[in-house]
């Protein structure tokens, strides 16, 4: 079985729209790079949280498995042409839009996964510089992703 981390990731890449500074090959997807080695804009895709439930359904046994799988868009305040917050803000918007029409479009009959929902959306915006020496936005969108598990 595949892991919805990648199924999502690969979901998102696959069928991003966006063009300009936001079209799939100026984005970054993956699936857990440290912020000091991030190239900017990107998407990362990483495990959450998974509960299991044993089923026991017919002759064989069946856990039901809810997987919390975060999507975190990133943009980085300062990168060439993006100088203002608000067109910075606004492009995050664009993209998290992207994301959650991708999502919404494809809940179903994904590799692993029987079904797959956002459930929630949140700002966690970086503006102090820190030890990056540069502030990002960052939005993290939650999707719950249900499936099924033997043995």
């Amino acid at each position: 079985m595949q892991e919805p981390t990648l199924t999502i990731r690969d979901l998102l890449q696959s069928n991003w729209s966006l063009t300009g500074d936001l079209a799939a090959g100026n984005i970054d997807f993956s699936m857990g790079v440290p912020l000091e080695l991030r190239r900017f804009p990107s998407i990362e895709v990483r495990r959450l949280i998974a509960t299991k439930r044993l089923l026991n359904l017919g002759s064989t046994p069946k856990w039901l498995v809810e997987e919390r799988v975060t999507v975190d868009i990133w943009l980085r305040l300062g990168s060439p042409g993006k100088t203002s917050l608000e067109a910075l803000a606004g492009l995050r918007r664009s993209a998290l839009d992207e994301a959650l029409r991708i999502l919404h479009a494809n809940g179903t009959g994904l590799t692993g996964i029987s079904f797959q929902w956002p459930s929630g959306e949140a700002a966690r915006d970086e503006l102090e510089p820190g030890k990056t020496g540069f502030a990002v936005l960052r939005s993290q969108l939650e999707v719950r992703c249900l499936y099924f598990h033997t043995g």
